[in-house]
């Protein structure tokens, strides 16, 4: 996973970016978990959280995580979206 962008999110915006070409990753469990998954990255590996819910799980001061935001909808195929 060298220099890739490592994106975070649950099952819905995830399947988004894999469509479009990015790393997705589905997460599923507590925040030690994500604090794990976070420490076994290669360092070159850069994170973007896309929910809110997720991102204290990397805490606010982590420099492996360049992005944190919210992603309020996402258009899913067949026309069904989800508001957050």
């Amino acid at each position: 996973m060298a220099g890739k962008v490592l994106c975070v999110g649950s099952a819905p915006f995830v399947e988004v970016l894999e469509m479009l070409g990015f790393e997705g990753l589905v997460l599923r469990g507590g925040d030690e978990e994500l604090a794990a998954l976070l420490r076994s990255l290669p360092s070159e590996v850069e994170v973007v959280v896309l929910e809110e819910s997720m991102a204290g799980a990397f805490g606010p001061s982590s420099r492996r995580v360049v992005s944190s935001r919210a992603v309020p909808f996402v258009l899913l195929p067949g026309g069904m979206g989800r508001d957050g």
